[in-house]
């Protein structure tokens, strides 16, 4: 069975690029799951000038990468257009034409739309003569809520809220059109999949919950000589990190330096981020991207979750869980992880509930090491690659059995 996985949004997921993006490391494990069981996989992407084409095959030898030359369509090009941006910036002619090409030449099973920017590739392929007998989407969020949580809880000027109500608009047009005409449909929580079955009744979605690829600590110790520091994980580019970031620091800044806590912001976040807040942070640090991830886990007393808009599954908790950090968390963050998981975090409400939380909890080490290796064993049996890819495998192959034909 081949399938053809398109990206969008991003240029070619590896491994080592992981961290910048949840999204990448979902995208790039269930593709690679999907090919250790057993399907023919065929990966088309953009491909970046700062791309290493041999890289992706080096690290994934069981995918065949097709890159596609050219840049993304400009921001404000694309904001004129009737498809929301994300998915406008990257249908670019040459995307456009290097998939017309690939079904032309080549013959395919199934077609696996990646992530909700790809959308405008749908009717590509319904229309192509001879081509997929069965068409897949694979959700990364419950778009229709995230886009509309953006544009109701941004805060700034008035012409860009109306461009991100518009947005909304535009990705709840192509979200409702690829749930009602492909064939396969997931959702990476069950909550995500609960909404798409009320846009869908008909087409009940796969619930593909993310695996965990990355290191494994077998055990750890708190102890007083660990820094009274706490570590927030991720990209911080898109307007909704961003957005979530500021009104963070906003409530934990002050509170944190008053009671001597450090609060590490690591992964890539952007320079007008950064230039708006460092004449008045106390507490916080921005460290930028690190190769060496355990280092900071292992000088950090908790890892946080506090991105309330944006909705979908935090990567970041499994890589404190499995990291052997304690995790506070937003309620709001926490969709896709089971109770007894939750059962070991600190949790609350709203930030300022969290906040003081964590100031109550910095100090008590037996507390602390309860909670990460109470996650842990709770989690270390669960989120498996390999068992997404068996399944999504099993859904094409019903459907291939449903529409043997080629022909649509």
């Amino acid at each position: 069975m081949a399938i053809d996985q398109s990206r969008a949004g991003r240029d070619y997921p590896l491994q080592t690029a992981t961290r910048h993006s949840g999204d990448r490391n979902y995208t790039l494990n269930l593709a690679r799951a999907l090919a250790l069981a057993g399907a023919d996989v065929t990966f088309m992407a953009l491909v970046s000038e700062e791309s290493d084409p041999d890289a992706y095959r080096r690290e994934v030898p069981e995918i065949e990468w097709i890159a596609i030359d050219g840049a993304p369509r400009s921001a404000l090009g694309s904001a004129l257009s009737i498809l929301p941006l994300a998915a406008a910036r990257y249908a670019t002619t040459a995307f456009g034409m290097a998939l017309r090409n690939e079904l032309a030449r080549s013959r395919y099973h199934c077609a696996v739309i990646d992530h909700y920017a790809l959308g405008w590739a749908l009717d590509e392929l319904r229309a192509c003569p001879g081509g997929p007998s069965c068409l897949v989407y694979i959700s990364h969020d419950y778009e229709i809520d995230v886009t509309a949580a953006i544009a109701h809880d941004f805060s700034g000027g008035l012409p860009k809220k109306a461009f991100l109500y518009a947005n909304a608009w535009k990705t709840a047009r192509i979200e409702r059109h690829l749930v009602r005409h492909v064939d396969i449909l997931t959702a990476i929580t069950e909550e995500d999949g609960a909404n798409y079955l009320r846009l869908n009744p008909k087409r009940r979605p796969v619930v593909l919950r993310p695996g965990f690829a990355g290191y494994r600590r077998p055990e750890r110790e708190i102890n007083a000589s660990t820094p009274r520091r706490v570590v927030v994980l991720g990209s911080f580019l898109w307007i909704a990190k961003q957005m979530n970031l500021d009104r963070f620091l906003e409530a934990a800044d002050g509170p944190f330096a008053e009671a001597g806590i450090e609060l590490e912001i690591v992964g890539v976040v952007g320079r007008e981020l950064q230039e708006r807040w460092k004449n008045r942070l106390r507490a916080t640090r921005f460290l930028g991207f690190v190769d060496d991830l355990q280092s900071c886990f292992d000088n950090a007393r908790m890892g946080l979750v506090v991105e309330a808009t944006g909705g979908g599954f935090k990567f970041k908790t499994l890589d404190y869980v499995f990291g052997r950090v304690p995790v506070a968390a937003l309620t709001p963050t926490l969709r896709g992880l089971d109770r007894d998981i939750r059962a070991h975090f600190i949790v609350a409400d709203e930030l300022a509930a969290l906040v003081q939380a964590i100031r109550g909890t910095i100090n008590d080490i037996g507390r602390l090491n309860a909670m990460q290796r109470g996650a842990f064993l709770a989690v270390r049996d669960r989120f498996e690659w390999k068992a997404n890819g068996r399944t999504l495998l099993e859904s094409m192959e019903t459907c291939r059995r449903r529409h043997p034909a080629l022909i649509r």
